[in-house]
């Protein structure tokens, strides 16, 4: 919910045109939260993959499913650029395109993360 509000604040809409895809687990709570959410959000559902049956004693929970939409984040969107983000990020600041891309020769997005 924060995410959601953070991003009408100081995602820079008008600049880019992008679209908001939240990734849900395919249940009636999450269809539910979906139905609530403003007009920028396009949701999709996916249901566990069902060759995850066949593993014995494997446990499906959030995290797994979070994790396993990552393999296909780029499946929703035809985007030259897909922002991944936790669902407890809340961004906090304006200038959002000068802090994701380097413009300095060739607009190229600028990588946080550590392995």
């Amino acid at each position: 919910e924060m995410l959601v509000e953070s991003l009408q604040v100081f995602w820079p809409w008008e600049h880019w045109h992008s679209k908001f895809i939240l990734v849900m687990d395919d249940s009636d709570m999450d269809r539910a939260v979906c139905a609530e959410m403003p007009s920028i959000v396009q949701c999709h559902f996916e249901a566990a993959p069902a060759f995850w049956s066949s593993f014995k004693d494997f446990k499906v929970n959030g995290v797994i499913m979070a994790m396993w939409s990552l393999f296909s984040a780029d499946k929703y969107s035809d985007a030259d650029y897909i922002a991944l983000v936790d669902a407890d990020v809340v961004f906090h600041t304006h200038g959002i395109p000068h802090l994701m891309f380097d413009r300095t020769k060739e607009t190229r997005p600028i990588m946080f993360g550590t392995w």
